[in-house]
């Protein structure tokens, strides 16, 4: 999920005129600022001069004429396209490339929670198979919760999917 883009998606540069005329252009890019030169997903809203603005969340949304954005700093924006944009499937690949970045969507959420909650707590020969686990509940706690998009780090998406468990220890009078 992390490191290089996908085969196909080292090249996406997604460029239209949403419905209010602004010139919209997506591109995957290494940021400046990353040290470990990590591809990220940007968008650039304007003409000329305009700096652009990494992704950190996208969702399609209006039956796929939309796309709803989280940038990094916390704004947030939806653009809409115009029809020969979605036609083109110009969305459907800025998706599919910030997947290939580890954005995984949304509706991910409930099946890989699900999945998580029953990896982290069926017992195989008197021990779950995550180490992690297996310390906390030898050690006397419980799952209290798992937090989707807890761990968006490298290390975290690429060993969790960016998910995050929590444990409770109760205290013992």
């Amino acid at each position: 999920l992390v490191g290089a883009p996908a085969a196909g998606f080292g090249d996406v540069d997604v460029r239209f005129l949403d419905s209010d005329g602004d010139a919209i252009r997506f591109r995957i890019a290494v940021a400046e600022a990353d040290a470990e030169r990590r591809p990220c997903l940007e968008i650039t809203i304007g003409g000329t001069g305009v700096v652009p603005q990494r992704v950190l969340r996208l969702r399609l949304a209006e039956g796929g004429q939309a796309l709803l954005l989280l940038m990094q700093g916390g704004g947030s924006v939806q653009v809409v396209a115009p029809q020969e944009a979605v036609q083109r499937g110009d969305l459907v690949r800025v998706a599919e490339a910030a997947q290939s970045l580890g954005m995984l969507p949304s509706e991910l959420k409930g099946p890989l929670v699900s999945f998580c909650h029953e990896y982290l707590t069926d017992v195989h020969d008197g021990r779950v198979e995550d180490d992690s686990a297996h310390f906390h509940f030898s050690g006397g706690a419980s799952l209290r919760s798992l937090h989707w998009r807890g761990a968006e780090s490298p290390g975290g998406l690429a060993s969790s999917l960016g998910l995050m468990a929590g444990y409770v220890y109760e205290a013992v009078a």
